[in-house]
């Protein structure tokens, strides 16, 4: 069964196929999904495009052993969690899923937002010295809102990296108004109740990315105002940290900084 969503003019009258073929040029490209940059029309957009898995992965989701993530239609609903609840990701425009057994092809196609940056290399770029001494602490306390907006409502992102929050780089330089993105969550789950153990990989991944930069400790000065994520930290900081430190270390170990 194919389901196909689109809101917008540009591409609103495609077949699946036409969308899914789309030409582009590849950003990032794994096994089993691709990202690509497009230009219809004078317009930017990204599409994700997501292949089947083999018969025996399809089996072992089915028997429950094993998420099914590696299809677009969780992307598409992982977005609708993070409207609900006022989390901004780059515009949702078009949406389709090709069901078949084992060889399930789906995509999702956002808008392509200009004048960002990752949080993590926006904060060491010494060209941002300036804005960065002016501006960390709002862009802290952010991260921290978006993190716990997330906890709150028991939704875990899965890849909880300072590299998935996106900076607009113009509304900070020409206003002052800290705007943050939050990306790459297609393995994105809401549940009824978040296990510690998910809380301290999903706190533990974050504190890691920060510590890369050497910005923990000031990172942690505003986790620490926030009541819900105070109280997750004073319960789970040992083992929170531990998991930051194994990352780290085995981060430097393949990179070497």
């Amino acid at each position: 069964m194919i389901k196909i969503f689109s809101n917008h003019e540009v591409i609103k009258n495609f077949s699946f196929t036409d969308y899914f073929d789309l030409n582009g040029k590849i950003i990032r490209k794994a096994e089993s999904r691709e990202t690509l940059e497009l230009n219809l029309n004078n317009k930017l957009f990204y599409i994700k495009r997501f292949y089947g898995t083999s018969f025996i992965q399809k089996i072992w989701q089915i028997i429950g052993f094993k998420d099914e993530v590696n299809n677009a239609v969780n992307e598409f609903k992982a977005y609708a969690l993070l409207q609900e609840i006022g989390i901004e990701t780059p515009k949702l425009v078009c949406f389709g899923d090709d069901n078949k057994f084992a060889k399930r092809k789906s995509f999702v196609m956002a808008e392509k937002i200009l004048n960002i940056a990752e949080l993590d290399s926006f904060l060491v770029n010494p060209k941002n010295k300036t804005l960065v001494k002016k501006h960390e602490d709002k862009i802290f306390e952010e991260v921290c809102s978006i993190v716990s907006r997330l906890n709150i409502n028991n939704i875990i992102h899965k890849d909880l990296y300072l590299c998935h929050f996106l900076i607009d780089t113009k509304l900070l330089k020409t206003i002052g108004k800290i705007k943050i993105y939050l990306i790459d969550y297609h393995r994105l789950e809401k549940i009824s109740m978040i296990s510690n153990r998910q809380k301290v990989k999903e706190i533990g991944d974050l504190f890691f990315s920060i510590k890369r930069i050497k910005k923990l400790s000031i990172f942690k000065n505003y986790l620490k105002k926030d009541s819900n994520l105070k109280n997750l930290y004073k319960k789970n900081h040992i083992a929170i940290n531990n998991r930051a430190d194994k990352l780290l270390k085995k981060y430097l170990k393949k990179y070497g900084k």
